[in-house]
C-alpha cells in the first residue's frame, strides 16, 4: 500500500485549497486518527493508526499531520480515537501515541477519558496544547449524573490548567438514542458548571 505520508504530500495542496475555498474566515478544523479493529488493521485498511499502530505512527505520523495542516488557518485539533463505544468493546487503559502530539502544529488535542478511565497525568506531556477532554461514557445508554461528570473533569485539573480544558463527550454520541444522548449532554453541561463554580470559589475560574 502507499504510505500515508506520501498520500498527504500529494494531496495536501488539494485539501488546503478546499479549506480555503469554504473558509471565508478562520474555522475550527479537526483531523481524526482512527483506531481500527484488529481485522481492519491486518488488511491495511487505515493509516496512520496513531493509536492502534504507534510504531508506524512514530515513523511518519507527526510529519504527515503537520504537513496536512500547513496553510490551514483558524483553530486546529487532532482527535485520537479508541473507537466508537457502541461498536468497539473494551478500552485500553492509556494511549499508545499521545505525548508525541506535543510536536504537532495542531492547537488542540481531543481525547477520550470516560470509557477508558484514562490516567490523566499523561496530559502533563502536552503543556502547550488545549485539551478537548472526553467525559461521557458512550458505551452505555445509562446517563451519568452531573457529579459523575464533574469527577471526571477534576481528574484532569492537577495536570492541565483549567483555561486549557474544553469539555466534550467521548467518541460515538451519534449511536445513542436521542433521549440518552440528550441526557448525557445535559449532564456534561451541568457537571462542567459544578467544576466551574468550584474554580470560581477557589479564585481559579477558567
Amino acid at each position: 500500500y502507499i504510505p500515508f505520508l506520501l498520500i498527504v504530500m500529494h494531496l495536501r495542496a488539494v485539501a488546503t485549497s478546499a479549506v480555503g475555498t469554504v473558509a471565508l474566515r478562520p474555522v475550527h478544523t479537526q483531523l481524526s486518527c482512527p483506531s481500527p479493529n484488529a481485522e481492519a488493521a491486518n488488511r491495511g485498511a487505515y493509516e496512520p493508526w496513531m493509536q492502534a499502530m504507534p510504531e508506524k505512527a512514530r515513523q511518519y505520523g507527526v510529519t504527515a499531520l503537520n504537513r496536512a495542516l500547513e496553510g490551514v488557518t483558524g483553530t486546529t485539533a487532532v482527535h485520537i480515537c479508541f473507537g466508537y463505544g457502541a461498536l468497539v468493546a473494551g478500552r485500553p487503559e492509556g494511549y499508545s501515541f499521545l505525548p508525541e502530539l506535543a510536536e504537532t502544529s495542531a492547537n488542540q488535542v481531543s481525547i477520550e477519558t470516560a470509557q477508558s478511565g484514562l490516567d490523566c497525568s499523561v496530559l502533563k506531556k502536552l503543556p502547550q496544547k488545549t485539551i478537548i477532554l472526553g467525559v461521557l461514557d458512550l458505551s452505555t445508554h445509562i446517563v451519568e449524573t452531573p457529579e459523575e461528570v464533574a469527577a471526571r473533569i477534576r481528574r484532569a485539573l492537577p495536570h492541565v490548567d483549567a483555561e486549557r480544558l474544553i469539555i466534550a463527550p467521548d467518541c460515538g454520541l451519534k449511536y445513542l438514542p436521542h433521549a440518552a444522548a440528550f441526557g448525557k449532554m445535559k449532564a456534561m453541561v451541568d457537571g462542567a458548571a459544578i467544576v466551574r463554580q468550584e474554580l470560581r470559589l477557589a479564585g481559579l475560574e477558567a
